[in-house]
């Protein structure tokens, strides 16, 4: 059986509108000490550099999981 788990932590200043909490992201020179059995990854469990994100908005399409297709990332204009 095959599973996995997202890590979340504080959001940055572009998710903290949004959510409360977002997904730990690594950089990819990390990759290697995240993966590595005697390092302590707890340091790299830390909100994701916000110069390093774009954000923009989409549809609320994205809130179903049956509309799996790539355009619920387009972006869309905001309504008031």
């Amino acid at each position: 059986m095959r599973t996995f788990t997202i890590l979340t932590t504080k959001p940055n200043e572009i998710v903290a509108p949004l959510h409360d909490r977002m997904p730990v992201i690594l950089a990819p020179d990390d990759y290697d000490r995240w993966l590595d059995t005697d390092f302590d990854p707890a340091c790299l469990i830390r909100p994701f550099p916000i110069d390093e994100m774009v954000a923009w908005p989409v549809s609320t399409r994205v809130n179903k999981p049956e509309n799996d297709d790539a355009q619920i990332l387009d972006r869309v204009e905001l309504t008031a």
